[in-house]
């Protein structure tokens, strides 16, 4: 016989042509090799379900088992299976295993786990498997280095009895590799969203659908003058006057009428009574179902600039003065023509004075195509007399360069006649952050999986839209993810000492597996929960097998 698979596979053939079955001095006669390998065999087909045996007299006759075969079953599974004797060999091993280790399954066979070949995988957890000898199952988690890739697996240890009435231990592997990968890059989405946030320039808050803050950075907080955890569940209300609350109200109607990110400019009140005036963009956030829970508002400071805008109106004299050590780009429009730009707009539109002046220069070109429409309708509401919200729009450089900008515009009366000023506040950085943050804000809430998050007293803090989604599905609160020693897991994080656990709950007809990490820098606890029914069913068909 060439191995150990030509040898079973002759043996299963001419069992099945010999219904009424077979003793081994038959099948030795048979197949032609001795009694003493014939048994062998007939052990490892018997502990693999594929055959059984029945006492005639004082001989033991072997057919055929009418069962589904236990080697049959560990290959339709999803995860790596093997079986090993009371000496930790190796007597049976599925494809899913051979495959991961790029060894051929008849070169595993007899292969003690302590071997060099197979040392990668269970070195580190061969005292617990020698522990499952004596009826101690554990579940570990190990890393192993495969063609040069660092893969996680997690390896449930399960004390079984063999046929012979010898105990045995099965391994049953899963690579929680991309699961793993996943939860790091979590981990690194959080802590960039986190860093970018706290160190920002710009004034950032989120508020939730009835508008109260349920987060601000410390430059909103300095922006507004008050500590950060005195803004926290105050209504955004409270930072304006009355006239600020209803254009506050209408903008949020409407952000959440069309669902998108709306910019406009707002007076707030800081705690020393003093006002501040921003820009603020404001970005909504929906549930699955389309219902408004909370806004992403990034807030930026011109105060100075409407200052200056203030000391504008009240003299012309000092105009060009102010104009000229402005940040931001001043121009004037009279009649469609630009008969004044300041340094700033030379600095960073490439064109010089004398080209803007032009009477054959187009400031349209200055603007990309799909806004042009929009400038041209703002300035015929200016020569009607009626005010304009600034817009914000892209600018096109003399060298082709995109810059994003928020564009504010007054009617003003220049040489005796109508023209518009306008003052161009660059914020192309700014928006470059705005979209990051965004992404980074709704990244847990693409997970597929339940993703909670609870604080040190074990209230949750954050649960993506799968927990709600899962939780409803169940008929449970959020609260049924937490598994029962959540006290003891949270002590534990007490020491600040990095450490993981999991945990396997079940829920009504369904089984989760749940990944516990402490995430140092927001001191959270946070859950990763997948749900593994279906995996416990097979092993539980496993088990009943053996």
């Amino acid at each position: 016989m060439e191995s150990y698979e030509d040898a079973l596979r002759e043996i299963k053939k001419i069992l099945l042509n010999n219904p009424k079955g077979l003793t081994i001095s038959e099948i030795s006669e048979k197949i032609g090799i001795n009694r003493n390998s014939v048994a062998k065999y007939m052990d490892v087909l018997s502990i693999s379900g594929n055959i059984e045996k029945k006492d005639v007299g004082p001989a033991k006759v072997f057919f055929l088992s009418q069962r589904l075969p236990l080697s049959s079953f560990i290959e339709i599974t999803t995860e790596g299976i093997i079986i090993l004797n009371k000496d930790l060999e190796i007597i049976m091993v599925n494809d899913f295993f051979s495959k991961l280790i790029k060894t051929k399954k008849d070169n595993l066979y007899g292969q003690k786990i302590n071997q060099e070949q197979l040392k990668n995988f269970f070195g580190s957890i061969e005292k617990d498997i020698q522990n499952c000898i004596n009826g101690k199952d554990c579940n570990k988690e190990i890393i192993a280095d495969l063609d040069n890739e660092k893969r996680y697996f997690n390896i449930k240890i399960i004390p079984i009895t063999l046929d012979n009435g010898n105990p045995g231990v099965s391994l049953v592997i899963d690579d929680v590799t991309e699961h793993r990968n996943a939860d790091e890059a979590l981990r690194i989405s959080e802590e960039k969203y986190r860093e970018i946030v706290e160190t920002a320039s710009e004034g950032i808050s989120m508020a939730d659908a009835a508008g109260k803050f349920i987060f601000v950075n410390p430059r909103w907080a300095e922006m507004l003058g008050y500590p950060q955890e005195e803004i926290l569940g105050k209504d955004v209300l409270y930072f304006l006057d009355e006239e600020q609350k209803e254009l506050v109200l209408k903008t949020r109607n409407k952000v959440i009428k069309e669902g998108k990110t709306t910019g406009r400019e707002f007076k707030f009140i800081r705690k020393d009574g003093s006002i501040l005036w921003t820009i603020s963009n404001i970005t909504p956030f929906f549930d699955k179902n389309k219902n408004y829970t909370s806004n992403l508002v990034m807030h930026t400071d011109i105060s100075e600039r409407k200052k200056a805008e203030e000391e504008l109106k009240e003299s012309e004299m000092n105009f060009r003065n102010l104009a000229e050590k402005s940040p931001n780009m001043v121009f004037i429009n009279k009649k469609g023509r630009i008969v004044y730009v300041n340094e700033k707009c030379e600095e960073i539109m490439g064109y010089t004075k004398s080209e803007f002046y032009s009477e054959k220069f187009d400031f349209m070109c200055l603007t990309s195509p799909e806004y042009r429409n929009i400038l041209i309708e703002n300035f015929k509401k200016h020569l009607s007399n009626k005010d304009v919200e600034p817009v914000e729009y892209s600018l096109i450089t003399k060298d082709k360069k995109i810059i994003i900008a928020i564009l504010t515009t007054k009617l003003i009366d220049y040489g005796g006649e109508k023209a518009i000023l306008g003052i161009i506040t660059d914020i192309t950085e700014r928006k470059k952050a705005e979209e990051k943050i965004i992404h980074l804000a709704s990244f847990p809430d693409s997970n597929p999986n339940p993703v909670i998050e609870i604080d040190s007293k074990g209230k949750i803090t954050y649960c993506n839209k799968s927990t709600t989604d899962i939780s409803k599905e169940l008929g449970e609160e959020e609260q049924v993810f937490l598994p029962e020693d959540i006290s003891e897991i949270l002590n534990s994080f007490k020491e600040d000492i990095p450490k993981k656990f999991y945990r396997e709950i079940k829920i009504k007809d369904r089984v989760f597996a749940e990944y516990i990490s402490f995430i140092m820098p927001l001191k959270v606890l946070r859950i990763y929960a997948a749900d593994i029914t279906e995996k416990k069913k097979a092993e539980e068909e496993l088990k009943s097998e053996d």
